[in-house]
């Protein structure tokens, strides 16, 4: 779960100067992730190393309140959860370097689910029963540049099955970077450092304010991640880094989220990526559900310029859930761009008949502008208009809509200002800067625009309007 700036997941390092080490601590205060312990950060440090300055150690912490003796099945890293340390260098708020880890669960004798048959005297005893293994990654620019492992996890101290706990092996492995400077990685059972008077929601300490001071975690532990790197393999344009964590257990869902924002951030192949494992993780008995992941697929390749992709794609979708819509409009999408318009239109109208949307009045019109048919054209905007004004779930698709064809622009304008004024995100600031530069006011689209702008997305249509706008990326930004 990536948690809210105000609390712990962004810390800055001055690297190369003086170090800020930000730090906090969040143990089970949000009520959904509370349900999911294993991806349930309860920390994040960031910190240059006391034993050498010139590395910087990064350490997560999860699994809240772990009591030593919580047998007979003790604690551990979800098998099902991607655990990913983000670094951004370059003051983006945009992660530029990615540590991530998975893990899997193992059983020495697949016979009995004890922790341990004996005593454990080493990471690799076999009276080890329950153990996790776990890879690292390095991820730059939305390409893996390192692999390492697999690795053992620590093992718990859970008492008499594990004598001289700490004295068996520390669990820190070494793993060579691409620019071949080494780290060092841990991950396994660690005390809770974290100083907390969790009490302040036993109706503020008592009742009465008057019992305060209390290390609630005392005696707690937790499943930690430490990772050392050189401070220089993580330097960017700026001498500044932001650290947060994001844990994702993998759904379709979840898949579907980052796929969405790392469309946003520009990165279309990891939004591919990301899309194919939503599809994969779509369960078989939700068809519907399957073809719109395998519909999206296709309009990321799409966004990418890959026509035969996208047409597998969509013929996929199809396969699953005959007659999708979000297929059959991407198909026609696909023989547009193959410059097979009059089958592209033919498609859309026995679709429209269906299924009629404004949006696919719009699209019907665009087709029949396309090839020539402007009366047929006109009739189609027509319905899309008055569909908008009736069926829009949000005004600036009505918005849009007009300022795209240079319809109404006055109204445009009126309908994306009331948009604005209720929603501030950046797609009804892009539709209220189109309007305003459709209408002439240069000044005024390039302050919406660059609001649009402000968190740095690299989504096409807003980049193409901002261009046309005459508003530099980087003066947006600022």
């Amino acid at each position: 779960m990536r948690r809210p700036i105000y609390f712990l997941t962004l810390v800055v390092l001055f690297l190369g100067f003086a170090m800020m080490p930000g730090r906090a601590s969040s143990h089970r205060e949000a009520p959904l992730i509370s349900a999911d312990p294993q991806a349930d950060t309860t920390d994040v440090y960031a910190f240059l190393s006391p034993d050498n300055p010139d590395m910087v150690t990064l350490i997560a912490s999860y699994i809240p309140f772990e009591d030593p003796a919580g047998g007979p099945n003790f604690f551990r890293f979800g098998d099902s959860v991607l655990y990913e340390i983000k670094i951004d260098n370059n003051g983006d708020a945009v992660e530029d370097i990615s540590y991530q880890l998975r893990f899997t669960s193992q059983l020495n004798n697949p016979n009995t689910f004890l922790y341990g048959t004996g005593q454990i005297r080493s990471l690799d005893d076999p009276n080890r029963n329950m153990f996790q293994t776990y890879t690292l990654s390095r991820v730059q620019g939305g390409t893996t540049v390192l692999i390492a492992g697999p690795m053992r996890t620590m093992y718990d101290n859970i008492g008499v099955t594990t004598p001289n706990y700490g004295g068996n092996g520390s669990g820190i492995y070494e793993f060579r970077q691409p620019d071949g400077t080494t780290g060092r990685v841990f991950a396994g059972q660690t005390d809770d450092a974290f100083f907390l008077d969790l009490r302040v929601f036993d109706l503020l300490y008592g009742g009465n304010l008057s019992e305060t001071g209390v290390d609630t975690l005392a005696g707690f532990n937790v499943h930690s991640i430490a990772i050392q790197v050189p401070k220089n393999s993580l330097k960017g344009a700026s001498p500044i880094i932001g650290v947060c964590m994001m844990e994702l257990r993998p759904s379709a869902a979840a898949y579907a989220r980052v796929a969405y924002a790392r469309e946003l951030q520009g990165n279309l192949n990891g939004a591919v990526q990301a899309m194919e494992l939503a599809a994969d993780a779509t369960a078989a008995e939700d068809p519907e559900a399957l073809a719109w992941h395998q519909s999206q697929l296709g309009d990321l390749y799409l966004r990418l310029g890959k026509v035969r992709e996208a047409e597998s794609a969509y013929i996929a979708a199809s396969h699953s859930f005959p007659g999708h819509p979000f297929a059959v409009v991407g198909y026609s999408r696909v023989l547009a761009a193959r410059g097979d318009l009059t089958v592209a239109l033919t498609v859309l109208q026995e679709l429209a008949q269906d299924a009629p949307t404004p949006d696919l009045a719009a699209r019907l019109g665009d087709l029949l502008e396309r090839i020539g048919r402007a009366d047929e054209a006109e009739r189609q905007f027509a319905i899309a208009e008055a569909g908008w004004r009736t069926d829009a779930p949000e005004p600036k698709s009505l918005a849009r809509f007009l300022a795209d064809r240079d319809r109404k622009i006055d109204e445009a304008v009126a309908i994306a200002e009331r948009a604005a004024a209720a929603r501030h995100d950046i797609f009804t600031e892009d539709a209220l800067a189109w309007a305003y530069f459709k209408a002439g006011r240069r000044e005024e689209a390039g302050r919406a625009i660059a609001r649009a702008l402000r968190t740095g997305t690299k989504d096409a249509d807003i980049l193409a309007h901002a261009r046309a706008i005459g508003v530099p990326m980087q003066a947006a930004r600022r």
